[in-house]
């Protein structure tokens, strides 16, 4: 449960970088390394409460795109969704 909480949080805050790319002046470099970042932010060894790294990346990157807080719907993903 706290995983989809963790991944749910990611999205959102895709939905809110993604809302303010165009104001910010940021290159595409700029925005790979943001994603490369929250992919090596993810969960390893024993403590598994924030997902594996391409997990958070797979749903920032979503609602990034998305720009919708509709699309961060963890809580009916499949397990294997929120790992």
């Amino acid at each position: 449960m706290r995983r989809r909480f963790e991944l749910q949080a990611d999205c959102l805050a895709g939905v809110f970088m993604g809302s303010v790319r165009a104001s910010l002046a940021r290159t595409d470099e700029d925005w790979s390394a943001l994603y490369e970042a929250v992919r090596a932010s993810g969960d390893d060894g024993e403590r598994r409460s924030h997902g594996k790294g391409a997990g958070r990346a797979s749903w920032f990157e979503r609602g990034a795109t998305t720009t919708s807080p509709a699309a961060c719907d963890t809580w009916s993903a499949p397990a294997a969704r929120v790992s």
